[in-house]
């Protein structure tokens, strides 16, 4: 999970821009990613609780943190709804798995 370098070299024009280039971050979700991880630092960047994300999203707080420490598997509908609960857009591109020979 990491800022995306490109926009950090951008002179924002205005307030809304400059939210913008705040917002512009990248993660990959793969095999060896923590998404549990990844999801919490949204939640904490838009400074939510657990409690007030989980209201939001219909599941507990508890739920919540199931997520963040990966006891839990989640969906990508879960996914989806928590990043833009938390003031993020998503793009979703997918690749094809390394060939295995």
């Amino acid at each position: 999970f990491e800022k995306n370098r490109k926009m950090t070299n951008q002179t924002p024009s205005s307030k809304l821009e400059e939210e913008k280039m705040k917002k512009n971050f990248v993660c990959c979700f793969n095999n060896g990613c923590d998404i549990g991880l990844s999801l919490m630092v949204l939640r904490k960047r838009a400074k939510l609780s657990q409690t007030e994300l989980g209201k939001n999203l219909r599941v507990s707080h508890a739920a919540i943190s199931d997520i963040e420490r990966n006891v839990t598997r989640v969906s990508w509908q879960v996914v989806l709804d928590w990043i833009h609960y938390c003031g993020y857009s998503a793009d979703v591109n997918v690749k094809q798995p390394w060939p295995h020979h």
